[in-house]
């Protein structure tokens, strides 16, 4: 999430929204998946996030008439938040330990994205296994 203007210098891919929701499903290991299932995959086993791959992927809309799916929607905005914080604190963090700390912290907010994804996608634990069996290949 961009909120300071910057300029990309190279080829670069750039969704223009300031939605932390979407951020949040964007970069869970689920939408990783789909995309590393359905794309090109470059050098290092990476995936290519270019509008033919990206714009199919499934974004769950919050309906006001679903209050679990709102209340998912909501603390995945939270966690995303609790997310950008913690990167902001690790740019900012010299202490070795203090580094260690955060990194740890920001893989828990990770973990609770992904937790907050895959039960608004109402995801089997048989498919999570899949899907975080893929992510260790």
């Amino acid at each position: 999430l961009d909120a300071n203007g910057f300029y990309c210098e190279a080829t670069s891919f750039v969704i223009a929204s300031g939605s932390t929701y979407l951020l949040g499903v964007l970069n869970s290991r689920l939408m990783d998946y789909l995309v590393a299932e359905t794309s090109a995959q470059l050098r290092g086993d990476y995936s290519r996030w270019k509008r033919i791959y990206v714009a199919p992927l499934p974004i769950h809309e919050a309906d006001a008439s679903d209050p679990i799916g709102c209340a998912h929607h909501a603390r995945i905005e939270e966690l995303v938040e609790d997310m950008l914080v913690l990167h902001q604190q690790l740019g900012a963090d010299d202490a070795v330990e203090g580094h260690q700390s955060l990194l740890d912290e920001i893989r828990a907010t990770d973990g609770q994205i992904d937790a907050q994804v895959y039960e608004l996608y109402g995801l089997s634990p048989r498919e999570i296994e899949i899907i975080e069996a893929a992510r260790h290949n």
